[in-house]
């Protein structure tokens, strides 16, 4: 009986699956959602994120190509949150507290920038873009200092932001507008970028440098994988075998592009490994309903056997690596052992200071109160002298006396 509800609950979600791309996801759908449509929902912006986590200065080639705009390689790039709670009106006329999720927001040195990954066409977009860019606006671009640049006291500055259009559909607008009519007559057409992803080959994305999106790429044999198998459960074989070899090629193109990059010094060695490894996981999605297909491209594009002499050149990379790892464990433990002996060094001229200015302290206490003595000052008097000048307490003060007086007498 638990098996036939959960059944229910899973179909009901898939009926209302449509609706992802169109709306953010209510929280009561995000719940219902098995982990395995959950991860096919967030895959797309969740590597995005993760590619920009990693290795930040990756989103400045596309930010060159949406928007032409250049900063420093070291430029301070942060990823900011991008989740907002809106107020939003219930079909039976409720008021309910909604939680949205924007892909990506980061901050580029003082520009705010925000991005979507789209991977199926939506008439509604527009309307999602400008719903997170004013609670971006109103959340991290308000100004309220006057300026050269701000003549007014008040102003709230919008994000530079883009749809990064994964899918590879036609007749994808290059903007997504929508007019604006305010109250006082005046009117104003936003107008949001769309990057297609689809439309750029390896050789493109290599001479651009825009490696971020290399994982997205393989996106483009979705349909044709889709189409393998017919609605009576046969598999074309002519079409898998042209789809396989197809694959295959462009995977191999694709791998090029990412070493040539790291010839370059453009990606690290990690870099361009991790976004390799990336492009495996939209491979895996796109090819889970046929795990055969999936493992006959990875041997064709990742060698299963590997030749000794490439082992050992893996093994000299490891041995070399814990060398160098080595090596500057020791050296960090020298330097370790040198500034415990500078501190060892530091504390013993403390002590040696703190001993000669305490010496230094109850010798001028002493005359202080030899001189008392000579005066002719009270007990009282004398202790009101020490406190003064040396700002002792009342109880430090009567002992130093005391024990002078002590002495004295002895």
């Amino acid at each position: 009986m638990e098996k036939e509800t959960k059944k229910d609950i899973s179909k009901e979600t898939m009926d209302r699956m449509p609706l992802l791309y169109r709306d953010s996801l209510p929280e009561e759908i995000l719940k219902e959602l098995t982990p395995e449509v959950r991860k096919q929902y967030f895959l797309w912006d969740e590597i995005m994120k993760r590619e920009i986590e990693l290795y930040p200065r990756l989103v400045l080639p596309i930010v060159k190509e949406l928007f032409q705009r250049e900063y420093p390689g070291d430029g301070n790039i942060v990823l900011l949150s991008t989740e907002y709670t809106v107020s939003r009106i219930h079909e039976k006329g409720e008021k309910l507290l909604h939680a949205i999720r924007s892909d990506l927001l980061l901050r580029i040195q003082s520009d705010l920038y925000h991005f979507e990954c789209q991977i199926e066409k939506d008439g509604r977009m527009i309307f999602r873009m400008l719903e997170y860019d004013i609670h971006i606006a109103l959340t991290h671009g308000k100004e309220t200092d006057k300026g050269e640049n701000m003549p007014q006291e008040f102003a709230v500055m919008f994000p530079k932001s883009a749809v990064l259009y994964l899918g590879d559909e036609g007749n994808v607008p290059a903007y997504e507008t929508c007019t604006l009519y305010f109250q006082d007559g005046t009117e104003h057409v936003y107008c949001i970028p769309v990057m297609k992803v689809q439309e750029y080959s390896p050789e493109e994305i290599e001479e651009k440098h825009l490696d971020i999106l290399v994982p997205f790429l393989p996106v483009r044999f979705r349909k044709q994988i889709g189409k393998l198998t017919g609605k009576d459960g046969k598999t074309d074989e002519a079409a898998r075998e042209r789809v396989k070899q197809e694959l295959t090629e462009f995977l191999l193109e694709c791998k090029a592009a990412l070493i040539h990059e790291g010839e370059k010094g453009i990606l690290s060695e990690s870099a361009w490994k991790d976004i390799w490894e990336y492009l495996w996981k939209v491979c895996g999605y796109l090819l889970g309903e046929d795990t055969a297909l999936y493992g006959e491209v990875s041997a064709e594009v990742e060698p299963a056997i590997k030749l000794s002499r490439e082992i050992i050149a893996e093994l000299r990379e490891d041995i070399q690596g814990f060398q160098e790892s080595n090596q500057e464990l020791q050296e960090s433990n020298q330097e370790l052992q040198k500034s415990n002996k500078e501190l060892q060094e530091s504390n013993k001229e403390l002590r040696e200071s703190k001993n000669v200015l305490h010496q230094e302290l109850e010798n001028a206490c002493r005359r202080m109160i030899d001189e008392a003595i000579r005066d002719g000052k009270s007990t009282e008097e004398t202790e009101n002298m020490l406190i003064r000048v040396f700002s002792l307490t009342k109880k430090e003060a009567e002992e130093k006396v005391k024990e002078y007086r002590k002495n004295s007498k002895t």
